[in-house]
């Protein structure tokens, strides 16, 4: 079925790996090859982010669905934590070294460096499934007016998409006033009501499902629905406030939804405003060398409030696409997952933002709920976006068009957890710029909690500036010690480093698993 544009809009050795945790309960079902899947990807969503709003029980439709029944992943992460290589991540099982898109913005990223002809999309497609994106693709996908490449055309539909409703850059972060590609036309939305993005996204969804082929109310072709609010980036409007040399913004939250959140506070761990940098890399110390003062934390507490508030729309968008799973009798048959594209640190070690190897920015929610589930379990093994694509790939039962660099966490859905897992990963970066200061370069490994040596973080920057934390014993990363590591441990752990930056496929895999 190809869709119909819609015409209107409806209201270090870091080191040997040891036996991997179990879920701690198997879950009561078993999601066969082929069946239905759905992913909502949050943006700039940290953990803590996601953890408060669950505290102030701002997102009741996401308790009921992935909290109370669905499998938490607790050490969940993104090997490049900036949106554009992170969502190509996603798509495609791979590093960024990889897939070639290593930041936002050309030359080095953006949405033209993605070979689209094979991507979860056409894997899925080719063996028939009915594939729907709504919400936000890459970064620069619609805002070269030129049109030189495929992709900086705003009326481009890439392969595999059944149904494509993609928010077009620049507008794509602003919740009125944007722009969408409704499967090649383009449309306009104003500032009334019924205009705010994550509502139309949620009709969007709820318009895919409920026009999927099949006898009412059954659905008889499998599908990929892969939802992706803006919502809680800040969005690109006039800012009430500025941090300096900072990424801060607001994003507006639905007008039913304003000051929801207005007795949550700032969360403020040891690291927020950290006190002596002297320990940290050149660069953070040289880019931040005040603390914040009280209008700046003010305006952190500010920005913070409003994308808690922004959430709760999506939220409802989550019971939305629940209510019409239900309704055409598909929730039982539908694997869901629920994550982000990185985290977001505010103010943690006098730094907002992404794009850093620290946990605020690489850590992210995952939550995956299979069909039938009551009841909810969790592991402790390390995962990345690199496994999603292959996750859905095996939920899907069909084979990767890459060669992809993650592995399937299919096992872990079922209660069976492989002998053999990862024990660290890769984090890697470019020099970025994201509205403040200049971040070099990076390499990181980080291991996993039941590596001999677990839970530490080791960055090589590239002003020559290095970080060790043992996050078991200094979860804050407040104490650098790097001087205290011996120099055969660092030589390994750069070498290691090195190799992971070249790897591809089963070489990432063994690299990574000792």
């Amino acid at each position: 079925m190809k869709h119909r544009a819609r015409r209107g809009h409806r209201p270090l050795r870091l080191l040997l790996g040891l036996p991997l945790a179990l879920v701690t309960a198997a879950p009561p079902s078993v999601a066969a090859p082929g069946s239905n899947i759905v992913v909502i990807v949050a943006d700039d969503l940290s953990e803590r982010m996601l953890d408060d709003l669950l505290a102030a029980d701002l997102m009741p439709h996401f308790r009921s669905l992935f909290v109370n029944a669905g499998i938490r992943f607790t050490n969940s992460f993104v090997t490049t934590p900036l949106c554009c290589p992170s969502r190509a991540t996603l798509l495609t099982g791979q590093y960024a070294h990889n897939h070639g898109v290593r930041s936002n913005d050309l030359p080095k990223g953006g949405v033209t460096l993605l070979n689209d002809a094979s991507t979860l999309a056409t894997w899925l497609a080719n063996a028939g499934y009915h594939t729907g994106l709504v919400g936000k693709y890459l970064n620069g996908y619609g805002k070269d007016a030129s049109h030189t490449v495929a992709t900086d055309d705003p009326t481009y539909v890439p392969a595999g998409w059944t149904d494509w409703q993609a928010l077009l850059d620049p507008s794509l972060t602003r919740v009125y006033n944007y722009e969408m590609n409704d499967n090649g036309v383009v449309r306009r939305f104003g500032a009334q009501p019924e205009d705010y993005q994550t509502d139309v996204l949620a009709q969007r969804a709820v318009d895919f499902l409920t026009e999927l082929p099949g006898p009412p109310p059954r659905i008889d072709v499998p599908f990929l629905l892969w939802v992706s609010p803006p919502a809680p980036h800040s969005e690109s409007i006039p800012e009430p406030c500025a941090l300096p040399d900072q990424e801060i913004g607001i994003i507006r939250p639905a007008p039913r939804h304003l000051g929801v959140a207005a007795a949550i506070s700032l969360p403020r761990p040891p690291s927020f405003n950290e006190v002596d940098l002297t320990d940290k890399s050149t660069w953070l110390q040289a880019a931040f060398p005040t603390r914040y003062d009280q209008a700046a934390v003010d305006c952190l507490e500010q920005s913070y409030r409003s994308r808690l508030e922004s959430m709760v729309a999506v939220d409802d968008l989550i019971g939305a696409v629940t209510d019409t799973l239900l309704a055409r009798n598909a929730l039982d048959d539908t694997v869901l997952i629920f994550t982000s594209d990185n985290g977001f640190a505010f103010g943690e070690h006098r730094f907002t933002g992404k794009v850093v190897p620290y946990e605020e920015s690489a850590r992210v929610p995952l939550f995956i709920r299979l069909p039938q589930m009551t009841s909810s379990s969790s592991t402790a093994a390390l995962v990345l976006n690199t496994d999603l694509a292959p996750t859905i790939a095996e939920l899907a039962g069909v084979t990767p068009g890459l060669v992809v660099d993650g592995r399937s966490l299919v096992p872990f859905l079922l209660g069976t957890p492989p002998p053999v897992w990862r024990d660290l990963f890769l984090l890697e970066g470019l020099q970025t710029a994201q509205k403040g200061p200049i971040v070099p370069a990076y390499s990181a490994l980080r291991s996993g909690p039941h590596a001999p040596s677990p839970n530490r973080l080791m960055m090589s920057w590239a002003d020559g500036s290095g970080e060790y934390y043992d996050l078991d014993l200094d979860p804050d990363e407040l104490g650098n010690t790097i001087g205290q590591v011996p120099p055969s441990s660092v030589r390994w752990a750069r070498t290691r480093g090195l190799e992971l930056k070249a790897c591809a496929g089963q070489t990432c895999r063994n690299l990574e698993t000792f």
